[in-house]
């Protein structure tokens, strides 16, 4: 199964929303540290730049997939993208902006948008900005 993860270009309130996730803990239960993927599903960066040849952008031909692909919307927990701390009408414009601001920047310090979190060292996951810790 094959799920696509926003690239930083990708601004939309569902990109923004799932980078929140996967920086937030959950909610609904204790042990989850952010959204993660199941080990038997791939996630591939949506970046258009991957979906270019140099016969041209081939996107307008559509996919051989018969779905297409879509983005990650479960937690390897069970739990979908709200219940880990991206709840838009919960958060209010504000606050969904700042969490997607920070989401956005930690992305950007990874340099690989695709590296899923649970495989990277717990310490490079935390960071301090204004006195709140950040996941």
């Amino acid at each position: 199964m094959k799920f696509s993860y926003p690239c930083l270009s990708n601004n939309s309130d569902l990109a923004l929303a799932l980078r929140i996730a996967r920086h937030s803990s959950c909610t609904a239960c204790d042990s989850c540290p952010g959204l993660r993927p199941p080990a038997s599903v791939e996630v591939v960066l949506d970046d258009d730049v991957h979906q270019k040849s140099l016969l041209g952008d081939l996107t307008q031909y559509g996919s051989d997939e018969e779905d297409g692909s879509t983005y990650l919307e479960t937690c390897i927990c069970g739990h979908d993208v709200a219940d880990h701390g991206s709840q838009l009408a919960a958060l209010g414009r504000e606050e969904f902006s700042r969490r997607a601001r920070l989401a956005t920047r930690l992305d950007e310090l990874y340099h690989v948008c695709l590296l899923p979190r649970h495989h990277m060292h717990a310490d490079s996951t935390r960071i301090v900005l204004g006195g709140r810790q950040a996941t």
